[in-house]
């Protein structure tokens, strides 16, 4: 895909810019060391770094399975939904090439269909997609806020651990609760470090299900558009406008070669 004008594709451009998506899979940017873009390098790291906080709270998880099984699943939900974030932000850098090229079908010059009601049709579903990912993106972040705010609102709130050997340690509520390598007193002490630390991780989660979302989303809106472009040149056939009402039995016959055009 070929990014020309903003307003000439169903692409929202802006948010992708903004959430680091349109910098990674863009392969026709300049390159760094050989192969990909600096942006790239980062999302590699974020995904070592999502994994690492994944693997830890697995260990948290088969640690206090036996003691605590409301811990268990919470942590289980934890490293499950981390661990498939991580997949599909790998997948989208895996196939930087073929995502990009699929979008091809956000352009408006995607289809060969060819009417004065084209344009408005496309401007629709532009809109569509614009304020369906943006609002997706606007509540995501919302999300975030509140749940990372939440911890150091209710800083007061304790979590009782039992551990396997029967003791009880009391731990301050936190975003994902990293217990396992840490004994209470440092954690309570320094509280606000493994609160950026694994508020990080929750960033970065949030980050990867935007991204792929947001490429999902895009690409259903961007079919929709098609197919409704596809509905729009069969109704207009023997018609000057999709919008006229048939007064003619007589087929026109350039429509009827824009629209064989389009089922091909």
């Amino acid at each position: 895909m070929k990014i020309q004008d903003n307003d000439k594709q169903i692409f929202n451009l802006a948010l992708a810019k903004f959430i680091g998506f349109y910098q990674v899979v863009d392969t026709e940017k300049v390159t760094f060391l050989g192969r990909h873009n600096v942006r790239y390098k980062i999302f590699v790291f974020l995904i070592i770094y999502e994994c690492l906080i994944a693997a830890i709270l697995l260990l948290n998880c088969l640690y206090y399975s036996e003691n605590n099984p409301t811990e268990f699943i919470r942590y289980t939900g934890f490293v499950v939904n981390m661990f498939y974030a991580s997949y599909k932000m790998y997948i989208v850098l895996k196939r930087t090439k073929d995502i990009w090229d699929c979008l091809s079908i956000t352009q408006f010059d995607f289809t060969s269909y060819d009417h004065r009601d084209r344009r408005i049709i496309l401007d629709l579903w532009r809109n569509r997609s614009i304020w369906f990912t943006n609002t997706f993106v606007v509540f995501s972040l919302i999300m975030l806020i509140f749940y990372t705010a939440c911890p150091l609102a209710f800083n007061d709130t304790f979590i009782v651990m039992k551990s396997r050997d029967g003791l009880s340690s009391n731990y301050r509520l936190n975003v994902v609760n990293l217990y396992l390598f840490v004994p209470e007193e440092v954690y309570n002490a320094y509280f606000n470090i493994f609160h950026i630390i694994e508020t990080f991780g929750i960033c970065i989660f949030v980050l990867f299900i935007v991204v792929f979302d947001t490429i999902v989303m895009t690409s259903c809106l961007a079919l929709s558009c098609q197919l409704h472009m596809n509905s729009a040149a069969f109704e207009s056939v023997g018609h000057t406008s999709v919008v006229d009402s048939p007064n003619s039995k007589y087929i026109n016959v350039h429509t009827l070669e824009t629209f064989k055009v389009n089922i091909i």
